[in-house]
């Protein structure tokens, strides 16, 4: 990207300990999309680990990945064996309210949930109120039974 990159992006994988060939192999045959690089959000999906990962940037509404944040936030959301797990924090450790999460499935339960997260609705889409006040970036988490769709 040059030493003063200007209106553009660039994207990378972290592979510690890889060596030369596995890192080109990798890089051929990513495991993952990209689906946002913005100054927005930044968002990638593995779809054979069934997770997105979402960066938001802004204390502004956005939706990328299917997750929507009101707040800057880092989001991973999982899906594994009928449930979904979400894990929400404060990178800037700054916000001294909640984050409002939106996730685009439905789920039929609550499996588990920390005490800082606060479970809106579960449907059509699963909605979160995490209360990151005086959390210092801890990561908030919650797990749900996936609703099944005829």
């Amino acid at each position: 990207h040059g030493a003063t990159p200007s209106a553009t992006t660039y994207a990378y994988a972290l592979l510690p300990g890889w060596g030369r060939q596995d890192t080109a192999a990798y890089a051929a045959a990513p495991p993952f999309q990209i689906v946002e690089n913005s100054g927005e959000a930044q968002a990638v999906v593995d779809a054979s680990l069934k997770l997105r990962a979402v960066s938001f940037w802004n204390d502004a509404v956005k939706t990328a990945a299917g997750v929507t944040s009101d707040k800057v936030a880092s989001v991973l959301v999982q899906e594994s064996n009928g449930t979904l797990s979400a894990a929400i924090a404060d990178p800037t450790q700054a916000n001294t309210g909640a984050i409002r999460i939106e996730i685009d499935r439905a789920a039929a339960a609550v499996v588990e949930q920390d005490a800082t997260v606060t479970v809106e609705q579960l449907e059509p889409s699963i909605r979160l109120l995490v209360n990151v006040r005086n959390a210092r970036g801890k990561t908030h988490r919650a797990r749900f039974e996936l609703k099944i769709t005829p």
